[in-house]
């Protein structure tokens, strides 16, 4: 088996894609979106449904963690 050490361009383009869509850092995001200018309000409520995706769950667990643990204490 040859080893390709130079990775072919599709796979660059496919990395640079699951890069953005991973990435949570609300700055770049908002960068990104500039430059498809977009209108700030339309930025926010997307940069903030994105947050929402990330924090619902966690947010959901710890809610009814706690709510398990303070049911325990009664």
């Amino acid at each position: 088996m040859v080893h390709n050490t130079r990775p072919s361009v599709n796979s660059a383009k496919i990395k640079s894609e699951n890069h953005e869509v991973e990435s949570n850092n609300v700055g770049h995001f908002i960068m990104s979106q500039r430059k498809k200018k977009k209108t700030r309000r339309q930025i926010i409520s997307e940069a903030g449904r994105r947050i929402m995706k990330t924090y619902q769950l966690r947010l959901w667990y710890v809610s009814f963690s706690s709510y398990c643990i303070s049911s325990k204490i009664k």
